[in-house]
C-alpha cells in the first residue's frame, strides 16, 4: 500500500491494473500539478543530488523528446533510462491509460499526435478502483476537503494544514 508516494509511473504500469484486480473496491487519490511545474521541481531534485551533470547542468539539453531503438519518439517511459524525461510529464496519457472515459478516436489522436501510432495504441488499463482528482493548486480549497471527505467517507471533517 502506498502513502503520499508522487511519481508518475505508478500510474502507468502493469501493477495498477493487478492491483485493481486484486482489490478493487480501495480508493486510489491522485494529485497532479502543471507539467512546467513538475519538470521545474523534478529539475531541482535532481540538481540538489548533483544529478544533472549528464545534462551538461543545463535544462534545455533535454528538451526534446529522446527516441526509442526503432528511431521514434518514446511512447511510454524513456528508453534511455534518463530519470527526467518530457515523456513522463504527459500527464493526460497517463490518466486515459486509468480506462474512466472511452475515448473517441478524435480523442485519441489528441493524445499523441507526435507518437509513431498517431495515440491511437493508448492502452486503457481499465482499473475498476475509485479515483479523487485533484490539482496541486486545489489544496488551499476548503471545498477539496470536503470532496475528498465525501469519496473516503469520512465522518468529521478531515485535517489539514492547506488553509
Amino acid at each position: 500500500l502506498f502513502r503520499g508516494t508522487k511519481c508518475p509511473s505508478y500510474i502507468q504500469g502493469e501493477w495498477l491494473r493487478e492491483w485493481s484486480d486484486h482489490v478493487p473496491r480501495a480508493k486510489l487519490i491522485v494529485g497532479i500539478r502543471h507539467p512546467m511545474l513538475w519538470f521545474q521541481s523534478f529539475w531541482s531534485m535532481l540538481a540538489g543530488n548533483y544529478l544533472t551533470n549528464k545534462y551538461g547542468n543545463n535544462p534545455y539539453n533535454i528538451m526534446e523528446p529522446c527516441k526509442n531503438k526503432d528511431g521514434r519518439n518514446c511512447v511510454n517511459g524513456c528508453p534511455k533510462n534518463q530519470l527526467l524525461c518530457l515523456n513522463r510529464a504527459r500527464f493526460h496519457r497517463s490518466l486515459a491509460m486509468l480506462g474512466k472515459t472511452e475515448l473517441s478516436d478524435q480523442e485519441m489522436d489528441l493524445l499523441g499526435p507526435d507518437d509513431a501510432d498517431g495515440g491511437k495504441n493508448t492502452p486503457n488499463n481499465k482499473v475498476r478502483n475509485p479515483i479523487f482528482l485533484y490539482e496541486q493548486h486545489m489544496l488551499g480549497e476548503e471545498y477539496l476537503w470536503e470532496d475528498l471527505r465525501g469519496f473516503l467517507g469520512a465522518g468529521h471533517p478531515l485535517k489539514h494544514d492547506k488553509r
